[in-house]
């Protein structure tokens, strides 16, 4: 099963790397209204986690339960310290509007995108980098790479909390 979707995880099948401000002053145009994978990575060295003054954020009045900083910290350092997320987009969406979705999400003008949320505690999100792969399948591809993921590192990535 893994030899499967090996080809997926190779870095020639993703594209370049967006910064998440790009994707926001863009609306996402350069991402493909297609099916596929995205990833949410860090590029730095040292990651800031805010611990929020509340433990909910309000999105149209909606509230939305924050993490706490010491259990994020802990998925972390215990991952790969790159890969943040790893989203899908597949039947019902594409890319642009998952991607859309996450980014609006951040800015709280969207409560459509629960996956992911917990990137928008690090520190200057915007400079978080996202790339992606259109692909068909994406559902078991992206269950298939967070399965390899735990696998390897015992903990799903920072904002990843289910398969």
């Amino acid at each position: 099963m893994i030899k499967k979707y090996n080809y997926i995880i190779s870095e020639k099948n993703f594209s370049k790397h967006f910064f998440l401000s790009e994707l926001l002053d863009s609306n996402c145009a350069e991402i493909p209204p297609k099916n596929g994978i995205y990833v949410v990575e860090f590029l730095e060295d040292v990651i800031v986690l805010n611990e929020l003054s509340m433990s909910y954020n309000y999105i149209d009045g909606v509230a939305v339960k924050q993490y706490p900083v010491t259990d994020l910290l802990k998925k972390f350092q215990t991952g790969d310290k790159k890969t943040l997320y790893i989203g899908k987009a597949d039947k019902t969406s594409t890319l642009r509007t998952r991607v859309r979705s996450l980014i609006k999400y951040g800015v709280m003008r969207d409560k459509k995108h629960v996956g992911g949320k917990a990137i928008w505690q690090i520190q200057n999100p915007y400079n978080l980098s996202l790339r992606y792969c259109t692909c068909q399948n994406s559902s078991e591809i992206e269950k298939q790479l967070l399965k390899n993921y735990k696998k390897a590192y015992g903990e799903y990535p920072l904002a990843n909390f289910r398969s």
